[in-house]
């Protein structure tokens, strides 16, 4: 069961598996509505058996927890309208929570364990899950769930100790579909001696939060990132840089005593008027052909490239360290330009290559439904699609994976299609272990960004931007005032606040990027998440002062028979429980805008819940019921922010 389901393609691991299955309660749920169907209906029981039950959140709190569209489904087959099977259904729902309840709260009291107090020996049914079944509409059969499981599966969530195997960050309790699995996720993808753009954050931050949520359902993930240091941008910028030199009449050791950051802004405007005379003068562009071809061959070229290579990469790892994130390898084109050739080359003798009559060699892919392609050129160069089919193998030599995720710009779909179907011809192994995740690209208001112009808006220079407008934020508003570091505070905010705006929209979606919501305290952005979790860290701190004796709330004291929920309490209480299922749908669609979407529901539902009652206040006496559970839904609120942050790959604040 998923909240919403994303029109991503999901890989063929994915679609062997059964996700249905997890939670347990939600898979214990469609089990009985199907044996209640089959039940119901013996007659029929060949035409029925056959039908899976898909479970869903009403789009409204007074519709449930979970809705089924069965009786739809079965009205043609059992000829008899889906109101009235809604109601048999439904009846016979009711009549087994009725006779066959199996558990018992001592007290009323909530226990950890499954309620592990009850007649059947601690394990949960859902008889003991249900209170009730009822029809909407036309049809549909909701199904409401018992406010104390809300809190045995929330207690679980708190009090859940298994780590994640890599980050040995605990998560979430599921069984884990993906246990055992290896999946090997390429992203980041910067080109050295170009600037590390905007666009280039949403696909680290979308690559970032996957490998995050993957390793939460089981996984184990292995951070790739494929550079492109070779080809006609790198002459371009070679060209440039030569140029800035010759012109400015300045050495290459004044440029040699830059920081990291000036060597990448230097470089990004040499890439730029190379870029812009390449396009403009015919001799600058045979020029910079030529200096392509023999760059790598030429030793003071040679030299050259390599240290300005070397820039880049150590202000790439300024960047990743900025945005929280690490590789455990880095590729490069220049490693697999050789390999690539020599595989494409050898292969024209079996008839997978074809050699052209200018020399060139082309996969013909119209033989599979796709288009022709060069994978080496006249010239004897291996095209980036022939490099593509030696990187594949040598990541799965680094590797061996299940699953191979390309997280890169939905432009380049051709170019995958095409490279996976070539790479498992050449290697069969590779038959249905690639995928291509395909994401949107960013815009801004004015337009599109080019670096080939110059006209780009850097990450560090984002970063920064946001970092100002957000202190000014926390001056205008008072917010922060004596919170210790401010600069550190603002620098995380910042970060949160771009890598959330490129995570809440569905990856395959375009991004017009706006600065001023991105940082808003106000509506779907990071700085509100984070605000809110700030928010509930200090009532909490507030509450532990005045309560030195106890160090957290113990769920099993809290009696809901002797407590009256108000609608605020409810709804977020009937919220929170769902966080492993958000999780779970997050990872089999490849969607973290899934996540962002529940955790703005959260942080929406609790500042509804704060703005309205009191939590600490003169209303409630210290250790009454009422202040006891508000506590439990804040520390809970607090639990699942915190947790789901860091799957999105953004570190919380304890303060703001």
């Amino acid at each position: 069961m998923k909240d919403q389901k994303s029109p991503l393609d999901r890989p063929k691991l994915f679609t062997n598996l059964d996700w249905e299955k997890e939670p347990s309660y939600v898979a214990l749920l469609g089990d009985m509505v199907k044996q209640v169907v089959v039940t119901a209906f013996p007659e029929n029981l060949s035409k029925v058996k056959s039908f899976s039950i898909h479970l869903e959140h009403p789009g409204s709190f007074h519709y449930g927890d979970y809705s089924t569209n069965v009786a739809f489904r079965l009205a043609g087959v059992l000829k008899k309208s889906p109101l009235e099977l809604a109601k048999q259904i439904s009846d016979q729902v009711n009549k087994y929570i009725k006779t066959n309840q199996t558990t018992s709260f001592i007290s009323d009291s909530v226990h950890l364990q499954g309620m592990e107090n009850g007649k059947n020996g601690g394990k949960l049914t859902y008889r003991d899950i249900l209170e009730k079944a009822d029809v909407a509409g036309p049809g549909f059969i909701n199904l409401w769930i018992r406010k104390e499981v809300f809190i045995t599966l929330i207690s679980q969530l708190l009090n859940y100790k298994k780590a994640d195997k890599s980050t040995k960050f605990t998560t979430i309790p599921l069984a884990h579909v993906l246990e055992g699995k290896k999946i090997f996720l390429e992203f980041a993808h910067p080109n050295t001696l170009k600037e590390f753009h905007i666009g280039h954050l949403r696909n680290i931050s979308i690559g970032e939060s996957l490998v995050r949520i993957l390793e939460a359902v089981g996984t184990e993930v292995f951070r790739a990132n494929y550079e492109g240091d070779v080809g006609l941008h790198v002459a371009k910028a070679i060209w440039g840089v030569k140029k800035i030199l010759e012109r400015e009449k300045i050495e290459l050791d004044h440029i040699r005593r830059f920081t990291p950051r000036e060597k990448a802004k230097f470089l990004g405007r040499a890439y730029a008027q190379g870029s812009q005379a390449y396009e403009k003068d015919k001799k600058v562009q045979k020029e910079i052909i030529g200096m392509n071809k023999a760059i790598y061959e030429d030793p003071k070229s040679v030299a050259l490239w390599e240290e300005t290579r070397g820039w880049s990469l150590e202000y790439f790892d300024s960047i990743y360290k900025r945005v929280g994130t690490y590789f455990d390898r880095l590729f490069f084109e220049s490693e697999v330009e050789r390999q690539g050739r020599e595989l494409v080359i050898e292969a024209v003798k079996s008839g997978i290559f074809i050699k052209d009559k200018d020399g060139s060699i082309y996969f013909p892919g119209k033989k599979y439904g796709l288009n022709n392609c060069v994978f080496v050129t006249s010239e004897n160069y291996a095209t980036y699609e022939g490099k593509e089919v030696a990187l594949e193998e040598l990541e799965y030599n680094t590797f061996p994976y299940d699953l191979s995720i390309n997280n890169v710009a939905n432009e380049q779909s051709n170019f995958f299609q095409i490279g996976y179907k070539a790479t498992e011809i050449l290697f069969p192994r590779h038959k249905g272990k690639h995928f291509h995740l395909a994401y949107g690209m960013v815009h801004l208001k004015s337009g599109k960004m080019s670096s080939r112009t110059g006209q780009v808006i850097t990450a560090d220079s984002l970063f920064d931007e946001a970092k100002e407008k957000i202190l000014k934020i926390m001056e205008k508003s008072k917010i922060g005032k004596g919170e210790g570091n401010k600069a550190d505070i603002s620098e995380k905010v910042s970060v949160a606040a771009v890598k959330y705006s490129m995570l809440r929209v569905n990856p395959k979606i375009d991004i017009a990027f706006d600065l001023e919501e991105s940082v808003s305290l106000d509506g779907d952005s990071g700085p509100y998440l984070l605000y809110t979790y700030a928010r509930c860290k200090s009532v909490l701190r507030k509450w532990k002062s005045a309560n030195k004796s106890k160090s957290q709330i113990d769920e099993s004291s809290l009696k809901l028979s002797s407590l009256e929920l108000n609608t605020e309490e409810e709804v977020l209480l009937r919220t929170l429980y769902r966080f492993p299922e958000v999780v779970l749908g997050s990872a089999e669609t490849l969607s973290p805008n899934l996540l962002c979407s529940y955790l703005f529901q959260i942080a929406g539902k609790f500042n509804v819940f704060y703005n309205k009652h009191s939590i600490l206040g003169s209303g409630n006496k210290s250790g009454s019921t009422s202040t006891e559970f508000r506590l439990f839904l804040t520390t809970a609120t607090a639990h699942i922010l915190n947790k789901g942050l860091y799957l999105l790959g953004i570190e919380t604040v304890e303060r703001m």
